[in-house]
């Protein structure tokens, strides 16, 4: 389960601090505020800016991460339990321990601040003057059947999109090889929805997600 108890909790914090200083740094710089930073033998030996996405966990996977640690989910990209579990999921590659939640009210208030700031590097700005910064922050549940973290707003689009109809496609029509008046047949489509649910290196760290 990436939200849960946190081995050695108190070491993990202090490397998930610097990982929200560099998502300070980047929202500062009008970038989206996802900082991280990669932790070898209890040191940092990288840091970035910009939950690991489903690419990005794959990668880390493949490079044989020992282990992530992340403030906040995303609902839309997250590869560790947002939408994907590409961390726990089996394969060729090994898997690694996710850990989610460290310092995540403040991750999630450095995202909202972002999304209600005006961007002036961006191609076509939109004015946000009128947006006003929320601050209730939702508690994170567990849905029963994936045990996959997710909150009030997720689990309400999953709900809308389970009950939403199947749109049907209209048959294409296969034409009959053989007789010159002979009738056409129809095979029908059938439309499948689908559905949507400091890193360690081989040893510490953390990045929040967003």
């Amino acid at each position: 389960m990436v939200f849960g108890p946190i081995p050695n909790r108190e070491y993990h914090e202090g490397f998930m601090r610097k990982a929200i200083e560099m998502a300070q740094f980047a929202l500062a710089s009008d970038e989206t505020p996802v900082g991280c930073v990669f932790v070898h033998n209890g040191e940092v030996i990288g840091r970035g800016i910009n939950e690991p996405c489903i690419m990005c966990a794959s990668a880390l996977r493949q490079y044989g991460i020992r282990a992530v640690y992340f403030g906040c989910l995303n609902d839309r990209f997250g590869g560790c339990g947002g939408v994907m579990n590409i961390h726990s999921d089996p394969g060729i590659d090994s898997t690694f321990p996710c850990y989610g939640g460290l310092f995540r009210e403040e991750a999630i208030m450095l995202l909202r601040r972002f999304y209600v700031q005006e961007n002036e590097k961006a191609p076509d700005p939109k004015p946000k003057k009128n947006r006003e910064l929320k601050t209730e922050i939702l508690p994170v549940t567990v849905t029963p059947t994936t045990g996959a973290p997710t909150n009030a707003a997720a689990a309400a689009r999953a709900i809308a999109a389970a009950k939403a109809p199947v749109p049907q496609l209209a048959p294409i029509p296969t034409p009959v090889l053989g007789a010159q008046n002979a009738t056409q047949k129809s095979a029908p489509v059938a439309a499948t929805p689908l559905a949507t649910p400091s890193i360690e290196q081989p040893t510490g760290s953390s990045k929040p997600s967003g």
